[in-house]
């Protein structure tokens, strides 16, 4: 791996900048999380980022990054420029199309962002410090939530989420933190007991918000979380100088820990709520009784776009088309599996008419701008697996966990892929790339560190 050791070519940060620096990204969260209420938006914080970063770089005529972040940044530009002449070539480019640029436009601003940011020395230290801010601003949404809805019974709805916002994004983006932060307790134990005590409860504060979302797609992550980050500390606690004993009681307590949080009632209440609705959605679906269900609805959606999809399978259908024909195509299918049509949806009070988007990335990707612009959202989730798999174990022990965060995030944002289709969204699509441009350049600038300590 060629890795560039010209001191000269990275900003060393103080104290200040170190600060600065977590409070920028921890703002750019926040400027999505709270868009409404904010009065700037994170396009332009990213927009503003990512044009200094290039003009720092053409301004002293630097030397290009590691060639992993040029990929990245690559794969990111590629998916844009794919994306938008499959659709400028093959398709009409009317109002829904140009929604859909700005929000592709992010892949670009993200790209120059992760220039930004490649420009400076990170620290450990930051990379958690931004957590930190994080959690404290979606616990500012959970006790908005918990004000609006336990307090003052403005919601009927029970789902934490839904009053400042939506329960989905609520549930997805305290889980991204969940998954994460799990990994920074060691971190959090050797910085002082205060933080140790704060890091606990911000973990547990998000579970808490996991959970009350009632969010099937937010729990993705845990089976991966609890076996990386198990294996983590399994491995530290391998090398550490401790007795026998006591391995085996830090071993058994965290699981005990666990049993008894996923044993509790109301743990088990939500699981089981959501797990009876998901069998029962199937089992409507597949005996022909109901189709209007959380699940049923999704079998619509990927049928009728799988067949738009086989129309045109190499470019796909474009934006606009897709758009205006999404509905038809659904509602055909339904007439046709279950011999009814719209007007039994207007007399039962209901639109059966579906969401805007098939709840499926992948699906979403190729219905809209063809088989390469898939390709490229695959390759980009190949190569970050990829990378943080392959590194974890060239860096130092305390330098493991952004790798094993960045592993683990990637796995559950590709199986999050799957039932929703976030980067149809501008706020959804802006909270995967923020997290994996902060990962990934984290993880590099470990990695280059490492390298750069290595005698000639």
């Amino acid at each position: 791996m060629i890795v560039d050791q010209s001191r000269e070519t990275i900003i060393e940060l103080g104290f200040k900048g170190r600060v600065f620096l977590v409070l920028f990204i921890g703002l750019i969260f926040m400027s999505y999380v709270f868009r409404r209420e904010i009065p700037f938006n994170f396009e332009f914080l990213i927009g503003f980022s990512g044009l200094v970063g290039v003009f720092w770089l053409v301004r002293n005529k630097l030397p290009l990054p590691s060639p992993s972040l040029l990929i990245i940044v690559g794969l990111f530009i590629l998916y844009f420029v794919l994306s938008l002449l499959n659709t400028l070539i093959f398709h009409s480019f009317d109002e829904v199309a140009e929604g859909k640029l700005k929000i592709l436009l992010l892949f670009v601003g993200f790209a120059l962002f992760i220039l930004f940011l490649s420009r400076f020395r990170l620290t450990v230290d930051s990379f958690w410090w931004f957590f930190v801010f994080a959690s404290l601003v979606m616990n500012y949404w959970f006790y908005l939530e918990f004000q609006a809805i336990v307090i003052q019974g403005v919601s009927e709805n029970d789902r934490f989420g839904n009053v400042y916002g939506h329960e989905v994004m609520f549930g997805i983006f305290s889980n991204s933190l969940l998954i994460i932060m799990l990994g920074g307790f060691v971190w959090a134990y050797k910085k002082h007991p205060s933080v140790m005590i704060l890091w606990t409860i911000l973990v547990l504060s998000n579970l808490a918000m996991v959970i009350m979302s009632q969010t099937r797609s937010a729990w993705i992550g845990w089976p991966e979380a609890v076996f990386g980050w198990g294996a983590f500390y399994l491995y530290l606690l391998s090398r550490s100088n401790h007795s026998l004993k006591f391995k085996l009681f830090v071993s058994i307590v965290p699981l005990m820990v666990l049993t008894a949080i996923f044993s509790s009632k109301p743990v088990v209440e939500v699981f089981e709520k959501r797990v009876e609705i998901a069998g029962s959605d199937i089992s409507h679906y597949l005996n022909g009784s109901d189709y209007y269900t959380s699940l049923g609805l999704r079998l619509v959606m990927y049928e009728s776009s799988l067949e738009m999809i086989s129309e045109n399978p190499v470019t796909g259908v474009g934006p606009d088309y897709f758009s205006k024909n999404f509905s038809d195509y659904s509602l055909q299918v339904i007439e046709e599996r279950f011999g009814v049509t719209d007007s039994v949806g207007i007399e039962n009070n209901r639109s059966d008419k579906p969401h805007s988007h098939a709840h499926n990335q992948f699906i979403m990707t190729w219905v809209q701008y063809g088989v390469l612009s898939l390709l490229t959202l695959i390759v980009i989730f190949v190569f970050l697996i990829a990378y943080f798999a392959k590194n974890i174990n060239k860096v130092a022990d305390e330098k493991k966990p952004i790798f094993v965060a960045g592993l683990i995030f990637s796995v559950a944002s590709l199986l999050s892929f799957f039932p929703d289709s976030p980067l149809e969204f501008s706020r959804f699509t802006g909270h995967y790339l923020l997290f994996f441009s902060v990962l990934f350049t984290f993880a590099n600038s470990f990695l280059r560190e490492q390298f750069s300590k290595r005698p000639a």
